[in-house]
């Protein structure tokens, strides 16, 4: 994996940690496809790790508030995998 510069500015740190899961699990799911089109097996489900309480709390949780609403696609994508079992938040 590559380091690069956030593409958005959040204002809180549970929203930048939210963003930067968001994009990590983007890039599980890239790594995902292409290990099984190489035939390799993949345990699942693949596990992502966070430092923030807030971030696991938001993913884990299908309640929105209203300080989460703008992250609500990013949040979705997350619960997605979550609930499809691809990815578990810890």
């Amino acid at each position: 994996m590559s380091c690069r510069a956030q593409r958005v500015v959040a204002l809180f740190v549970t929203e930048a940690e939210t963003i930067q899961a968001t994009e990590c699990a983007q890039d599980m799911l890239y790594v995902y496809w292409l290990l099984t089109e190489m035939s390799l097996k993949v345990q699942l489900p693949m596990i992502l790790e966070c430092d923030n309480k807030g971030a696991i709390d938001i993913a884990n949780n299908w309640l929105s508030s209203g300080q989460t609403w703008h992250m609500d696609v990013k949040v979705k994508f997350l619960r997605e995998l979550k609930d499809g079992n691809f990815i578990r938040m810890i």
